[in-house]
């Protein structure tokens, strides 16, 4: 994790859903973190951390790629942020699993 402006390292918390099929896993990530994932599984990634923008996405491990940097732009004015779709158990109020970490990050 580093800053997208001056690249300097950041100490930050990283939300992972994939890693624990049963609930939503956080990472106390300061520098580096080396963490094995399991092939071609999809990875949902959400790291919320004060003055910088909302970092979200979705990755599919893939073998080949062994070093992955995630870089968070700083806050500014006129910044804009998609966000994954919400959704809910078919014909209940219940919010279906995979919105969790959005839902978390919010």
């Amino acid at each position: 994790m580093s800053n997208d402006e001056t690249n300097e390292p950041l100490h930050v918390e990283l939300i992972v859903e994939g890693i624990n099929p049963r609930k939503v896993v956080r990472l106390d990530v300061n520098h580096t973190l080396e963490v094995s994932l399991q092939p071609f599984r999809r990875y949902t990634r959400i790291c919320v951390e004060p003055e910088f923008m909302r970092h979200t996405d979705r990755i599919w491990a893939n073998p080949v790629t062994t070093i992955d940097t995630l870089r968070l732009r700083p806050l500014k004015t006129g910044l804009q942020v998609d966000l994954e779709p919400i959704e809910f158990t078919p014909g209940a109020s219940d919010i279906y699993h995979a919105s969790l970490p959005t839902m978390e990050a919010l």
